[in-house]
């Protein structure tokens, strides 16, 4: 009697220890980052790590964040434009991806690649006659989004239907850069040429074949070295192929 009791008892402290560490709340709203860049506390920092450490996500926030809050925290992370400090922005991007827990916990996301879409599908280009200030900024984070996307740990995980369904609007908002000259110059819309690229070579289709050196090394590079201009305008020309409705058919740029 003793013994059973004993082993009753046992089972009760058990189960009462499971319940001491409940799941964590999801979090639908974006992580407010302490540090800012230009705060007194971002410019007494002396080294580029401290900057990087400062940017982290705690774990338990990074854990709790929906997939939509993740990215857009991710959207927002404050050393998000270091990739451009590379000659290659491939080589960049996977440098921030490394050093940013934000954004390798985003690329593990079950769901990151149709939240990564619904997300994508707000970005407009602005039209060259409604420019503002603010414009740049958008749009360089436009290319910053396109660049990270463009990572094997992110594009690999997007199944065949999902890639198709990101390539229209993937070529719209290339082709309104492209078109608007006076705005945007390569160095906002090559990123967006490099994902198609891979878009492309991942979907291993005719097109992919019958191109296959270009396409490759338009999805192997992605730099504004002006060695590797032609590439990208006739790979521009290339893709605009794909979409017949517009009013041009050659790209040049």
């Amino acid at each position: 009697m003793k013994r059973a009791l004993f082993t009753l008892m046992f089972v009760l402290v058990l189960i009462s220890c499971t319940k001491i560490s409940p799941e964590p709340e999801s979090v639908d709203e974006k992580y407010s980052y302490p540090i800012l860049p230009g705060s007194p506390e971002w410019k007494a920092f002396t080294t580029g790590q401290q900057m990087v450490d400062a940017c982290q996500i705690p774990e338990s926030v990074l854990k709790s964040l929906t997939t939509r809050a993740l990215l857009e925290t991710c959207v927002d992370y404050p050393l998000w434009l270091n990739y451009i400090a590379y000659d290659f922005f491939n080589n960049g991007i996977l440098s921030v991806i490394n050093r940013f827990n934000g954004l390798t916990e985003l690329s593990r996301r079950i769901d990151m690649p149709g939240v990564i879409i619904d997300f994508y599908a707000t970005f407009k280009v602005p039209a060259a006659t409604s420019w503002t200030s603010t414009s740049t900024d958008y749009l360089f984070h436009l290319s910053y989004f396109e660049m990270f996307m463009s990572a094997d740990c992110f594009i690999t995980k997007f199944t065949a239907d999902e890639l198709l369904s990101l390539k229209p609007k993937l070529w719209q908002n290339i082709f309104d850069r492209i078109m608007d000259s006076e705005h945007n110059s390569i160095m906002s819309f090559v990123q967006g040429l490099h994902l198609y690229a891979k878009i492309i070579k991942l979907q291993n289709g005719q097109v992919y074949l019958d191109n296959k050196l270009l396409i490759d090394s338009v999805a192997s590079i992605c730099t504004i070295d002006q060695y590797y201009f032609q590439m990208y305008v006739d790979f521009a020309n290339l893709i605009s192929g794909d979409y017949p409705y517009q009013t041009q058919s050659e790209i040049g740029f």
